[in-house]
């Protein structure tokens, strides 16, 4: 998996990101530095390559010159154990290289250091990530959108095996009153950022339960987006069931059907969650609205053209109804 970062640059006007990747590979990859195995050298070639044709293809000017020995820096590590590296300085020390279990039970300090920040604060001023300048503007625009932790092959696995966040105001709550009982701590302050007409974030002071508040509004959002998206593409299913019907080609219509039962198993997991904020019963107290059970429980074979029709007309209010009350505070 990757985690993408970026700190202001040495050169004025400049920015400077950072690529962290794990990679797991074979053991047999270190072997003889067989066919496969490539220096650190090599991959910086191909990843200065990798920029020079993005730089192309975007009509940006690209000089190696830039870089030091005119190559992208890259960094290589290989990950020991927890149990190595506390070992080092033993006489009977040996390099114990981690594998995907010694991750799993034992990676933190590795996970943690690839994700522990994609965005970096500065102590020196002229550094400083956010200021009231032409830089930060520039970089709010392009950070829109960015992907910053992605994962991939066997890590995509396993972090689909890990619960969701669920959003606890009591634990937050507990955790800000210890930080506020340690001496070693200011009272906590919570602010609010707002971007103004006059190009600047303006902060304003809260009261932790507006800034709870917000912090529940920007979850819940996220949850009914991922739910809308899911909604969609249970009716795209559902439209290709009735049309591979009609057309009696049963081998697409069992496909589909399978591809949407996996849908509603995600969308289950996902209307759970909003079940959890209290949202489900805001929807239906404030607009006397009943999410339909056929949304999230397996689909029957054996639902006629016209039920599966009412399906996909039950699933559009239910889509209209979170995208009207996205951004709206109950």
């Amino acid at each position: 998996f990757r985690c993408f970062e970026v700190t202001r640059g040495n050169i004025k006007d400049h920015c400077h990101p950072h690529i962290h990747f794990l990679l797991q590979i074979a053991r047999s990859y270190f072997n003889n530095k067989g066919l496969y195995y490539m220096r650190a050298e090599e991959w910086a070639e191909e990843w200065t390559k990798c920029l020079e044709a993005e730089a192309k293809k975007a009509g940006l000017p690209f000089d190696r010159a830039d870089y030091p020995n005119g190559r992208a820096f890259v960094k290589i590590l290989r990950v020991q154990t927890a149990e190595s590296v506390k070992n080092k300085n033993k006489k009977d020390y040996k390099k114990q290289y981690a594998t995907i279990e010694d991750l799993q039970t034992e990676g933190d300090h590795v996970v943690n250091y690839i994700l522990k920040y994609t965005a970096k604060e500065s102590e020196n001023s002229e550094k400083a990530l956010v200021k009231n300048d032409q830089w930060f503007i520039e970089y709010d625009k392009q950070i829109k959108g960015i992907r910053a932790i992605s994962f991939f092959g066997i890590y995509k696995d396993l972090i689909a095996e890990l619960p969701p966040f669920q959003y606890n105001e009591e634990d937050i709550r507990a955790q800000i009153e210890c930080e506020e009982a340690n001496e070693k701590r200011e009272k906590v302050r919570v602010y609010s950022a707002v971007w103004c007409d006059d190009h600047q974030y303006v902060l304003s002071d809260q009261t932790l339960d507006e800034a709870l508040n917000k912090k529940r509004l920007n979850i819940v959002n996220t949850i009914k987006r991922t739910l809308k998206v899911q909604i969609e593409n249970q009716n795209i299913s559902l439209n290709l069931i009735i049309n591979s019907m009609k057309n009696k080609d049963y081998k697409i219509t069992n496909d589909a059907i399978i591809e949407l039962n996996k849908i509603k198993a995600r969308t289950r997991k996902t209307f759970e969650r909003l079940e959890k904020t209290g949202e489900v019963k805001n929807l239906k107290d404030v607009y006397n609205y009943e999410f339909n059970a056929e949304l999230i429980n397996d689909f029957d074979h054996l639902f006629t053209e016209s039920e599966i029709k009412q399906m996909i007309q039950q699933n559009k209010k239910a889509f209209e109804i979170l995208d009207a009350t996205i951004n709206c505070p109950f």
